[in-house]
């Protein structure tokens, strides 16, 4: 079995992986809307072909645009297709008359993301002009899905029978761990509520609605003092309600020296923001401990403040795991979490941590050896450095690490993973055609044609 988290690029948050062995692939998430180009070269590169990329499940963990991302395009333009779905509800978030197509609706739903006002105008208004189309882009594409595929809508891990469904993955040791239709219920609750609140927020706060464009408003609402009000303050008790229905999985090689891996999209395991799921979240933690150890943990929720702690962290290394991966752009100061970061620094010794933003694609899997192992496109492992954002003078977002150059990119037409143990590195170079080209490599000084 073989995870790969992809390059999601340099945009904040984003989700895409691929889990697949001899037998099975699997596409979880999609990263953003525009990254179709993006994850078809790492396709390309990780089952060395072209489009169209099959895949014999198809699982999207949440309604939020960076796991939606551009699945909606590829899956129209027929670029990816499945022979098994496993889809949240759009009813989770977009309730009947929760959210309709109206401007204002639509203004909400951009809310319902994460804070995007370091964006520049056109990017924003793009973002926001998205965000009312998203309900559309998913529900098509679920319609073009049903036309050819098997397509299981998530209501609950104990809303239907997923047994057959993880039989066929048994070669991968698939298993749905959650989250139950009582705690989804919960979070559609408590986000209706919260879209209740944030609609009588931008229709009656006189610095949003005197506002002469959608842009100019988005930003309003993130300024101080308007969002001190009460309701923004009601709305932020319920904010995790998306990320909180993310459909949590768990892997495990088949084999001599199986090896378990978890992959919990967005759920905010260490903090929920959510009012009334801590039981529900306790319950689900508690069945995640019992379905392990593992080796390998995707950290929740972009390594945020609220998708892992301290505790988790320590109590997953005391039970053997050693590594752990962050998927993320790097236009992202939040994602890592600053202060996760320093917790995953004082670790070090215990583990090894890949970041897409710092790592580009990363692959686990089994080395020559028969030992788990992780493998980079660029960079070193165990970096901790922090992002940073700032605004230029003409409006242009910028962003590095903290106090450093970020590192480049490996040269145009070469893809390179790199062993974290430094014992062999692959590449492939796309080299134009009728041409000759000797290509020289320098291991420990030694030149190889």
């Amino acid at each position: 079995m073989q995870i790969y988290l992809l390059d999601v690029g340099t945009r904040e948050y984003g989700d895409c992986v691929v889990v697949h062995t001899d037998e099975k692939k699997i596409l979880i998430d999609g990263a953003h809307k525009g990254d179709s180009a993006l994850l078809k070269k790492q396709f390309k590169a990780i089952f060395e072909q072209e489009a169209p990329y099959h895949f014999d499940l198809l699982v999207i963990t949440h309604l939020h645009d960076d796991h939606i991302g551009c699945l909606p395009e590829l899956v129209k333009n027929g670029d990816i297709t499945a022979g098994k779905c496993l889809l949240m509800n759009p009813d989770f978030r977009w309730s009947a008359g929760a959210i309709d197509s109206g401007p204002t609706d639509s203004f909400v739903d951009a809310l319902l993301e994460e804070d995007h006002s370091f964006l520049t105008d056109s990017e924003l208004e793009e973002f926001i002009d998205a965000s009312g189309k998203l309900v559309d882009r998913y529900k098509e594409m679920i319609g073009t899905l049903k036309a050819n595929s098997d397509v299981m809508i998530f209501s609950g891990v104990d809303a239907d029978n997923y047994t057959a469904l993880e039989n066929e993955f048994k070669s991968m040791g698939m298993k749905i761990l959650g989250p139950t239709k009582k705690h989804l219920d919960l979070t559609r609750d408590a986000l209706i509520g919260t879209i209740d609140t944030l609609k009588e927020f931008v229709t009656t706060n006189t610095a949003i609605d005197s506002a002469p464009n959608m842009v100019e408003k988005y930003r309003r609402a993130f300024q101080p003092g308007v969002t001190d009000s009460e309701l923004v303050s009601d709305a932020v008790k319920n904010k995790g309600s998306i990320n909180n229905e993310s459909i949590v999985l768990k892997f495990k090689s088949k084999g001599p020296k199986a090896w378990p891996a978890l992959l919990a999209g967005d759920m905010q395991f260490a903090i929920p923001e959510v009012q009334g799921l801590d039981p529900e979240m306790k319950k689900l933690r508690a069945k995640i401990d019992e379905a392990g150890p593992y080796e390998f943990i995707k950290t929740s929720h972009h390594t945020s403040y609220n998708g892992i702690d301290r505790d988790m962290l320590e109590k997953w290394i005391g039970a053997g795991t050693q590594f752990f991966g962050h998927t993320g752009g790097l236009y992202d100061s939040h994602h890592p979490d600053p202060d996760m970061l320093d917790v995953l620094k004082e670790k070090k010794e215990e583990i090894t941590f890949v970041r897409t933003d710092r790592n580009g694609l990363i692959k686990i899997g089994k080395d020559d050896s028969g030992d788990v192992s992780m493998w980079i496109s660029k960079g070193d492992v165990n970096t901790f450095t922090k992002n940073q954002k700032r605004r230029t003078d003409d409006g242009a977002v910028t962003v590095g690490e903290a106090g450093v150059t970020p590192k480049t990119t490996p040269a145009k037409g070469m893809e390179l993973l790199q062993s974290t143990e430094g014992s062999h590195i692959q590449f492939a170079a796309v080299i134009p055609e009728n041409r000759s080209v000797r290509i020289t490599i320098e291991v420990d000084g030694e030149k190889k044609n």
